[in-house]
């Protein structure tokens, strides 16, 4: 498969390897997130500081109380612009508070969905390709 290739990381705090890949999300271009695709989740969500880092305007998003990780959140969510390497998705992601992380996180619908993606565990690879 063409595409991206991301060996496994750990995810900040923990020593364990996983598929996690930096993006970049709205208008912040400069410092990628740190992102933990995953797929039991289906939407994209991320902590709810990097809405006003990246520009995204969460004036009169509706809120709504999520749970994540075991932890109760509440989240705004909008359409945002997701890049990563040259690909660029426009889709919806939640921004949380409180949010215990400092990683994001990136679902089958909320990212995935644009993607042809290989996770090989074995190998701890994941390939991303555009679909």
């Amino acid at each position: 498969m063409d595409g991206l290739s991301f060996p496994f990381r750990p995810l900040p705090g923990s020593g364990i390897p996983r598929p996690v890949v930096d993006v970049f999300v709205g208008a912040l271009d400069v410092v990628p997130i740190a992102c933990l695709i995953d797929t039991g989740s289906i939407w994209n969500r991320f902590p709810a500081w990097l809405a006003r880092e990246a520009s995204v305007d969460l004036r009169g998003a509706p809120a709504s109380e999520v749970s994540i990780g075991g932890h109760t959140v509440i989240a705004r969510g909008t359409m945002v612009t997701l890049r990563i390497g040259r690909h660029e998705v426009e889709t919806h992601a939640s921004f949380c508070k409180p949010w215990p992380w400092d990683f994001g996180v990136l679902g089958t619908e909320g990212f995935l969905r644009w993607f042809d993606a290989q996770m090989s565990v074995a190998n701890r690879t994941l390939t991303l390709a555009p679909a």
